[in-house]
């Protein structure tokens, strides 16, 4: 009849729909996992120069070598901690903090994320947009995570800007609210779209 063929149609296509689906995630999970070795062998592989770096670094700091030397050793701890929690994400599928909640200054926090930025593109014409004074409040976070949030957040708009030959315009807003801080990364790129802002949680992707 025809409901019966109706239904066995909708049927086909509700098994077809889930079966893609398994498909999908099987693949997405093979994939995770390769990548996952993957980047267990490179932050592996990174962890041993790092370490030299550093040991240099110090040796150059004994010898008076300044802010240069010092810079060096604060970059080495924080890509060390990147490369950390790499390897224990590729180990355990869990992001783990590789510090401990500390008290730290917000205002000194952002000023020294936007030094770096600043350093990063020296010489380019970065406008920085909506950032007034940064409430000196003293706050109990992860500062090295939330650090390289930032940076990356920054750099990522910067990088967009470059792409889509617009004008450099980023910033960082803090908001007081009662009982919570809001920090907004502003940028005037393209934005993102939306079949890319459902997997921005994804990893390796």
């Amino acid at each position: 009849s025809t409901a019966g063929g109706i239904t066995f149609l909708l049927l086909f296509i509700f098994l077809q729909i889930r079966l893609n689906r398994t498909e999908q995630q099987l693949f997405s999970n093979q994939t995770h996992a390769w990548l996952g070795r993957m980047v267990a062998v490179v932050s592996h592989e990174v962890k041993n120069p790092l370490s030299i770096i550093r040991a240099s670094a110090e040796r150059l700091a004994k010898k008076g070598a300044g802010e240069e030397s010092t810079f060096i050793i604060e970059e080495v701890d924080r890509l060390n901690g990147i490369v950390t929690g790499y390897l224990d994400f590729a180990r355990s599928g869990e992001i783990a903090l590789n510090e401990s909640p500390t008290r730290c200054n917000l205002s000194e926090l952002i000023g020294g994320v936007r030094s770096r930025v600043a350093e990063k593109y020296a010489g380019d014409p970065i406008e920085w947009t909506g950032t007034g004074d940064v409430p000196s409040v003293e706050i109990v976070s992860y500062p090295q995570a939330l650090r390289q949030v930032l940076l990356n957040l920054l750099f990522n708009a910067v990088d967009s800007c470059y792409e889509n030959n617009l004008p450099i315009r980023i910033g960082v807003t803090v908001t007081e609210n009662p009982g919570s801080l809001e920090i907004r990364v502003i940028d005037k790129g393209p934005g993102i779209d939306e079949r890319t802002q459902r997997k921005l949680f994804e990893p390796f992707e």
